[in-house]
């Protein structure tokens, strides 16, 4: 396990969703087990219960210094699966990386910052700003931000999307509990 990423079977985070104009949403997010991804890689089923959405899982892998998120392409049939996310471990201030996401396209993300974030779920004085964003193409862009403080996950995140036309999840997520084992 990395030291920096919670990862186990049991932990559990709350999200408070605010989109930037309507009413709040909540999301949990639960590790629920394991499973072995198409090329072989054992990886924890990352279970998403949100009061707006619905359901969806993800997979999250590890390697020696990265954590990788995997989502599949239509989430009623199996693989492919595809990369939605990344954190490459140690964080460091200016550092930056680059990974695959469907249609050939590539996310980007770089890391802008440290310092203390108060979220609802308490203050992390150890919290890393980190920018994500896939450039325009064909009417599609992201440019989110996400804070993500070492042991605990992330704490917060501002969506900022555009597919068509505003993505439906834009708008701030702050944690409001968790608990880890």
């Amino acid at each position: 396990m990395l030291p920096d990423f919670p990862n186990e079977i049991g932990d559990h985070w709350r999200y408070r969703y605010q989109p930037f104009s309507g009413p709040t949403y909540y999301l949990d997010v639960d590790i629920i087990g394991t499973r072995i991804m198409p090329d072989g890689q054992l990886a924890k089923i990352w279970l998403y219960n949100s009061t707006i959405y619905g359901s969806d899982t993800s997979f999250v892998v590890f390697d020696v210094q990265v954590a990788k998120f995997y989502g599949s392409i239509y989430s009623s049939i199996p693989p492919p699966y595809y990369e939605i996310m990344h954190y490459s471990f140690p964080l460091q201030v200016g550092t930056f990386y680059a990974y695959p996401v469907p249609l050939y396209l590539r996310d980007s993300s770089k890391v802008l910052g440290n310092s203390p974030l108060t979220v609802p779920a308490g203050t992390f004085n150890n919290t890393f700003k980190i920018s994500k964003i896939r450039p325009y193409v064909v009417n599609t862009w992201t440019h989110d931000t996400i804070w993500f403080s070492p042991t605990v996950g992330m704490t917060k995140w501002v969506v900022a999307e555009y597919d068509l036309g505003p993505a439906g999840f834009n708008g701030i997520w702050e944690l409001i509990e968790y608990s880890l084992k």
